[in-house]
């Protein structure tokens, strides 16, 4: 009764703290140490609860564990983060080896980046167990040891003591029996030093496997059970070791007392596996007593339900399989061959699944040894690449200190000249470059600089044309100001140098920022992110599109205004331009280059430009451009 209400605790905690889950999200900006608390110890309670269920209801753990990895990216940490992954990994590990190794990587590969140490332990005992089911026993200890090192290096001795335990099952396993008790004693000593009784009691168990002596083994089972019982959240392991206890009890009486004491303590922990074993090894004691009546009830109305239920075909092919022997010693014969064929295509059924979820472990395992081979091979070829310069560089050296010698010693007195007359091509060389560097922004400047002139100019004319009104005269000044200080800020944004420096929806804000001062058209626009995180080629095109379809409203709208709007959906960039112009005959599009300009340049992309315009309807572009990677959205924005 104390292990269920503590389980209710925990589930109302999570209830309480999903309906206020989006209310943490929306504050978790301003992120005071009062929410930051809240949500790592919801992850904590969501790491329970995955560990309860994850047998009993997956759907559930999985749920438990997405809500996890939500409120490790609210809470911005990268370990939370890490934890939540490992967290999912767990979630899925009876069920799909491959998607859990899948988040255990991912876990790894964060813990790794961000040095997250005291993670580590359990990310590399968990992909130990992976590999484990892979029969993978080289990887599977190599990980185990990286967990023993890490953990003693960060004083976790759970993870240190479960990892000596998962050793000495992996060696017992291979039939080496030496050096499993020796693990088992180390993972024993350990948790004898630091108190913790779950791992004391593990451990004591596996050790009583290697006594000679029943009634010493028996007697080790009894105390690991006493240290287990200490602390709630045990269940599972008590109710195993009861199970072997049972097995080895050679009193139908005493065994099934322990069965049934297993079965309890299985249910409380929402271990089927166990529950199922508990009941199957309780139908043979009722068996070996004669009660063919009990192990029928045993088998027919808990164990195989309750298979059927988790739709475990491996214990419903025992299951069955014992059943049929039930149905034999009640000399239904009949009844008991047609479970024998159940038992034959539940094990068929359950060999496939197997069969496929190691092929998926296997692919998975492959692909990730495939990844490490293209790495080295990259590197190998790039060593080799970077030799083959070094000795390029080494034989051209003295090729070059030969012909130097032999220059010199031939042609002494000319060789003066010729350095001299090479000092002069370097000179003229970079005199080019730099001349070329000029030209490139020559046009931008030159905008840039027929600005002043004609201000002044400007300036000029309005002190000869005598304006008598003064605020009609400081009106059209000001205007000036700000057509020319627009004119400035076109000319910068021209420069492909300054453009680069920009995301596009600063480019495009501040272009048409710039044009509607000097436009006596309304340019309304709509820009949904701060940044599409586009390339600087994809911003360049992309901006230069805009300036195209910009200036052409510009030029030929007459009245009414001319929208913009930049939009994301589905990884994909959408430009929507619509004008109040004369329009025009699409047929005669090829005769415009700026048109012709647009389409080549969403081309080029890959994208897709749709052009919808006819005399006196306006002018229409629908453009779509891939985006390869999605950025950051902020609040969306309007602008008129």
């Amino acid at each position: 009764m104390k292990y269920i209400k503590l389980y209710l605790l925990l589930l109302i905690s999570v209830v309480i703290n999903t309906s206020c889950g989006r209310k943490i999200h929306e504050h978790v900006t301003s992120a005071n140490q009062e929410n930051i608390g809240m949500l790592s110890d919801s992850i904590n309670i969501l790491d329970s609860l995955v560990n309860a269920i994850k047998i009993s209801n997956n759907r559930m753990a999985h749920y438990y564990a997405n809500r996890a990895i939500g409120l490790a990216i609210a809470l911005n940490s990268q370990e939370a983060l890490a934890r939540a992954l490992l967290l999912t990994g767990v979630a899925y590990k009876n069920f799909s080896d491959d998607s859990s190794f899948i988040y255990y990587s991912r876990a790894y590969n964060i813990a790794n980046k961000y040095n997250l140490e005291k993670i580590k332990p359990k990310i590399y005992y968990n992909l130990a167990m992976i590999y484990y089911s892979a029969s993978d026993s080289k990887k599977s200890m190599l990980y185990l040891d990286s967990s023993i090192n890490v953990a003693q290096k960060v004083k976790d001795w759970v993870w240190m003591s479960n990892s000596y335990n998962a050793l000495g099952n992996l060696k017992s396993d291979l039939l080496d029996s030496s050096d499993a008790r020796s693990f088992f004693d180390s993972s024993f000593r350990i948790a004898e030093r630091h108190s913790l009784q779950k791992q004391l009691g593990i451990a004591m168990a596996s050790l009583s496997r290697f006594e000679k002596d029943q009634d010493e083994a028996g007697r080790m089972q009894k105390q690991a059970i006493a240290t287990l019982q200490k602390h709630p959240g045990n269940e599972e392991e008590t109710a195993l070791i009861l199970i072997n206890l049972g097995t080895q009890n050679s009193n139908a009486d005493s065994s099934i007392k322990y069965y049934q004491t297993a079965i309890k303590l299985a249910k409380l922990a929402n271990s089927t596996g166990v529950e199922i074993a508990s009941y199957n090894n309780l139908a043979y004691s009722f068996m070996d007593k004669s009660d063919l009546v009990s192990a029928d009830k045993c088998l027919i109305l808990n164990a195989i339900p309750l298979a059927l239920k988790n739709e475990n075909q491996d214990w419903l092919s025992t299951l069955y399989d014992s059943y049929s022997e039930v149905l034999f010693a009640e000399h239904k014969t009949g009844q008991a061959l047609i479970y024998e064929r159940k038992a034959l295509n539940s094990r068929m059924k359950a060999d496939k699944k197997q069969a496929a979820g190691q092929v998926r472990l296997l692919a998975s395992l492959l692909n990730v040894k495939n990844r490490e081979l293209v790495i080295q091979e990259k590197e190998r070829e790039l060593q080799q690449k970077e030799n083959k310069i070094h000795l390029m560089n080494f034989w051209f050296s003295v090729a070059f200190i030969v012909l130097l010698l032999i220059v010199f010693l031939i042609v002494w007195k000319l060789q003066r000249n010729k350095i001299r007359f090479h000092k002069e091509l370097l000179e003229s060389a970079k005199r080019l470059i730099t001349f070329e560097e000029t030209i490139k922004g020559r046009v931008s400047m030159e905008l840039h600089d027929l600005i002043g002139p004609f201000h002044a100019a400007m300036l000029e004319y309005f002190e000869e044309a005598q304006i008598n009104n003064k605020s009609i005269e400081q009106g059209l000044k000001n205007k000036l100001i700000t057509m020319t200080t627009s004119l400035r800020q076109i000319s910068h944004r021209m420069q492909y140098r300054l453009v680069e420096q920009f995301t596009i929806s600063e480019l495009v804000r501040d272009w048409c920022k710039a044009l509607n001062k000097t436009s006596s058209i309304p340019i309304n626009y709509y820009i949904s992110k701060e940044d599409f995180s586009l390339s600087k080629e994809e911003t360049l095109h992309i901006y230069r599109i805009v300036q195209e379809l910009l200036t052409n409203g510009i030029k030929y709208v007459t009245f009414g205004e001319i929208n913009l709007s930049l939009s994301e959906e589905r990884s994909r960039l959408f430009i929507l331009y619509k004008d109040t112009g004369p329009g025009f005959d699409t047929q005669k599009i090829k005769q415009g280059l700026g048109i012709q300009n647009i389409f080549e340049r969403a081309k080029i992309i890959h994208g897709t430009a749709v052009l919808n315009s006819s005399p006196g309807k306006g002018t229409r572009w629908n453009i779509t451009i891939p985006i390869t990677h999605t950025g950051k959205v902020s609040s969306s924005k309007t602008n008129t």
